[in-house]
């Protein structure tokens, strides 16, 4: 009864044996192919396009999640994307290469060990040693990783402040362009926009160069972010046009793209027109009341001492004041009256 009780149990195990050798012959039979089926992938990366190289890349990073040296490779890829990417118009692109990047990386030195770096070593390209071992070792690698990581981490930056400054440097501009435009359809000549100058006009005139200030700061940011991706932009300088009368009509958008953007001047003309308003335009209108009053007090004393003569000497606004009336308005009906 025991033999046959033993006899049973060594029946009953026999295919579990089987199954389990099975397993193993498969483990380490895929254990033993990874190598030379990296070998063919990496020798396709110098054949094959980039687009190509990742989905072959990605697929074995499929089939050997712990193999290193493929999320360090598809790394490479996406900083190689990642640089040449417009980040004025693609930005969102840019941004989804850096994470790909930052995963990837990631990855490669939390997989990582000196067993595959041995193995591996020729694949990781040009390593700097930065230990006192003879060949290349994980902590070189882990280094080299981190250096990666850092400068593609200072270019998303650079990036992504290219592309707001850009976009910073269009919206003020257009705020400047576009209120000037307003306030020109409303005021179609410098005389009436002087003379019917009140507290809005003169607000939305301080916005203008308030806004137009930070075109300028925004710009300096901007050229700086060029200067370090001189392969996807180049923008040096701006050039400031002065706005005069008979070019009022050519104001156009400004383009932030050439090597120099040529600029409309309104913090020059929003300065020069509140400094004229200050100095002719205040001291006309204060005038003005003044010389109404003094008028009515002469009027007022002719009408009640009853005074006659043909030499009577009577008031008379200063010429000075009346030419400066005559500046903004030679057929002025307050100097006519004046007179």
């Amino acid at each position: 009864m025991r033999f046959m009780k033993l006899k049973n149990n060594t029946v009953n195990i026999l295919p579990m044996m089987k199954k389990y050798l099975f397993i193993l012959f498969t483990i380490i039979s895929s254990a033993s192919i990874a190598q030379p089926e990296f070998k063919e992938v990496y020798k396709s990366l110098g054949i094959n396009d980039r687009f190509s190289n990742m989905m072959n890349l990605r697929d074995y990073q499929y089939q050997n999640h712990d193999h290193a040296i493929a999320y360090f490779l598809l790394a490479e890829i996406y900083d190689q994307y990642m640089r040449e990417t417009d980040p004025l118009v693609m930005l969102d692109v840019l941004t989804a290469d850096y994470q790909e990047l930052k995963t990837n990386y990631g990855l490669a030195k939390f997989k990582l060990d000196e067993s595959q770096v041995r193995r591996d070593r020729e694949y990781f390209g040009e390593i700097k040693i930065t230990t006192t071992k003879r060949n290349v070792s994980l902590p070189d690698i882990v280094n080299e990783i981190d250096n990666r990581l850092k400068a593609a981490e200072v270019y998303s930056n650079d990036a992504i402040n290219l592309h707001n400054s850009y976009y910073r440097c269009i919206e003020k501009y257009n705020q400047c362009l576009f209120k000037y435009r307003e306030i020109l359809k409303f005021n179609p000549n410098y005389k009436d926009m002087y003379l019917m100058v009140d507290d809005d006009l003169i607000a939305d005139v301080q916005g203008i160069a308030v806004n137009f200030d930070s075109v300028m700061i925004y710009f300096d940011s901007y050229k700086i972010s060029c200067s370090k991706m001189p392969h996807l932009i180049k923008v040096n300088q701006y050039h400031l046009n002065p706005i005069i009368t008979y070019r009022l009509e050519g104001l156009v958008d400004a383009d932030f793209t050439l090597p120099v953007v040529e600029l409309w001047d309104f913090k020059s003309w929003a300065e020069s027109f509140l400094k004229n308003v200050d100095n002719d335009i205040v001291p006309i209108r204060k005038g003005m009341v003044d010389v109404d009053n003094r008028l009515d007090q002469q009027i007022g004393k002719l009408k009640n001492e009853d005074i006659y003569g043909d030499n009577l000497s009577v008031f008379k606004p200063e010429d000075k004041f009346l030419n400066l009336i005559g500046k903004y308005d030679y057929s002025s009906i307050v100097k006519d009256l004046f007179e």
